[in-house]
């Protein structure tokens, strides 16, 4: 093992208890490999926090004992997608099917045992107008379009007097 693959090891393996100490009010992830990750989501069962603590632990024993850099890049892909599989509501498994699988609607509907539902509060869609708009048109503009939407007093949100303004 060359010293550079060691240093990657040491910082992959750093990585775990990193993200376990990062917190999170939610004890359910307690023992969650990406506690951060999975506590975003509110509604949830006992056995999907089960397969996404599965998926994220035996990503990691993987890692400690891939033989080089690329084997690791490859395993931490390949975690993080079964992990997007297992929040979409399912794990496609194909093996030992010989036929073909075609790219036909019905063969990847991925909610067979979950679905996912994704809603918006009102302070997300504002932080994500914000953001998009900050992009758009500049830090200096937005920063002189938020002053003037305070200044102007109005009972509208921002997103509003914006489009009214037609400042989107």
């Amino acid at each position: 093992m060359s010293r550079c693959l060691a240093g990657f090891l040491r910082f992959a393996a750093k990585t775990r208890p990193a993200l376990r100490l990062s917190g999170t009010k939610n004890l359910h992830f307690a023992n969650a490999p990406f506690p951060r990750f999975s506590a975003s989501v509110e509604i949830y069962d006992r056995e999907w926090i089960e397969e996404i603590i599965k998926a994220g632990n035996d990503g990691i024993n993987s890692v400690k004992r891939a033989g080089s850099i690329d084997e690791i890049i490859s395993v931490l892909a390949a975690t993080l997608i079964e992990i997007s599989f297992i929040q979409v509501g399912f794990m496609p498994n194909r093996r030992g099917e010989r036929e073909k699988v075609t790219l036909k609607k019905e063969n990847w509907k991925l909610n067979i045992y979950r679905s996912a539902i994704y809603i918006q509060t009102d302070e997300q869609k504002d932080r994500l107008f914000i953001s998009k708009q900050g992009r758009k048109i500049g830090f200096d503009e937005q920063f002189e379009l938020l002053r003037k939407y305070k200044r102007s007093k109005s009972k509208l949100t921002y997103i509003e007097w914006c489009s009214e303004n037609a400042q989107a």
